[in-house]
């Protein structure tokens, strides 16, 4: 039924200059490269607010770097950057409030914060986000993460990038 064909049928004459590239098992590459990019962002109006990452140094504290709307100016001229801001920890049945520092204090909304965030004594992370709620006159704008555990080589790589 199935008649034999001749090998020629089946070679492959290669034009001239061709090499030939033998192909084996690549190497696999365990260490992938460190990439952060932001995680969300929520607007209304004029109000935006956007979460780059958490890291989390500790069981406890965390760097939270993420940026807002310029605030309305206080009646002084200055302008409080954590206005109408919470900054809490867990799920909406057992929320946390989070202790802030400004580690990179806010200089525009362009420009990323950096937070040094902690939560009560005898709490952690675990698994549940930090959230940050920014409350307008009309609305409201929540972003929630998790903070990410980095391993001491990656942390090391991402505090010599120039871009952040």
């Amino acid at each position: 039924m199935n008649p034999r064909f001749a090998k020629e049928r089946f070679q492959f004459n290669p034009p001239e200059g061709y090499k030939t590239v033998m192909i084996g098992p690549q190497p696999v590459q365990r260490d992938v490269p460190l990439e952060i990019t932001s995680t969300g962002s929520g607007a209304s109006g004029s109000t935006k607010l956007e979460s780059w990452q958490a890291l989390r140094i500790s069981d406890n504290s965390a760097i939270l770097v993420w940026r807002r709307s310029t605030p309305e100016p206080r009646a002084d001229g200055t302008l409080d950057w954590l206005d109408h801001v919470e900054i809490t920890h867990g799920d909406s049945n057992q929320s946390l409030n989070s202790r802030h520092r400004w580690l990179l204090p806010p200089s525009s909304t362009e420009a990323w914060n950096w937070s040094l965030i902690a939560l009560p004594a005898g709490h952690s992370f675990g698994r549940s986000p930090v959230k940050i709620l920014l409350r307008a006159k009309r609305s409201q704008t929540a972003i929630d993460f998790i903070p990410l555990q980095l391993a001491d080589k990656d942390l090391e790589l991402l505090c010599r990038k120039p871009s952040i």
